[in-house]
This record gives C-alpha cells, structure tokens and sequence, in this order.
C-alpha cells in the first residue's frame, strides 16, 4: 500500500482496499435517504401546521392550499 501511496496509483490503492473488505461509503446513502425523509417529513408537518393555522383563522382557502400539499 505504502508504495501504491508512493506513485500515486488510485487504481492499486482502489484495488487493495476493495481486497481489503474496505466499505466506509456504505452507510453514505442510508444516511442521505434518512436525512431526505426527515426534510419531507418536516415540510409536511410544517404545511399542515401552516393549514392548521389557517383553519383556525377561517382562510380556507389556504387550508385547503396548504393541507393538499401534504
């Protein structure tokens, strides 16, 4: 590896941390789909609290906006 380093061979550095079991990255995606959830998952709860609030007001018609969003 040392000597991959060396020479600055990505291609035998990739080689060896794939022989290697290397898989940081894995986990990348599973965080970036939870984190995509969590921002959807808020905009909703904000556009139905926004709803909410309009209901209470009267404005239905930002209600019925803001409740067909989510």
């Amino acid at each position: 590896m040392g000597e991959a380093c060396l020479r600055k061979d990505l291609t035998a550095l990739h080689e060896i941390l794939e022989k290697s079991g290397y898989k940081d990255d894995e986990g990348i995606a599973n965080e970036l789909s939870f984190q995509m959830w969590t921002n959807q998952m808020q905009e909703t709860l904000n556009s139905k609290k926004h709803g909410d609030a309009a209901f209470r007001a009267k404005d239905f018609i930002t209600a019925i906006d803001c409740y067909t969003q989510v």
